[in-house]
């Protein structure tokens, strides 16, 4: 191979290398992707379990507001037994 050839292979390899190291921390598995911006794996870490926590306080929000429901269609139930009752008893 001469120099020529050797500088151009040389310079391939500088580019899939930078290419490879300005992929916004993604190579390396952190930080967000086109920031550019590079995200220390504890901090990264954290926002996920702060995450994590959001979405629980979702579901248990989510949990409490169907439960309410579960108990305002048990209590139309018991009034429409009562109703029929009254009306099997007294009709």
């Amino acid at each position: 191979m001469d120099d020529e050839q050797e500088a151009i292979v040389q310079e391939e390899d500088n580019d899939q290398g930078q290419g490879a190291d300005q992929s916004d921390g993604v190579a390396a598995g952190h930080g967000v992707a086109g920031s550019g911006f590079y995200q220390p794996p504890a901090l990264r870490k954290n926002e996920q379990a702060i995450d994590l926590i959001d979405q629980i306080h979702n579901i248990r929000s989510y949990i409490l507001m169907l439960s309410e429901t579960v108990s305002e269609i048990q209590e139309r139930i018991e009034r429409l037994e009562k109703a029929i009752q009254g009306d099997v008893y007294y009709g």
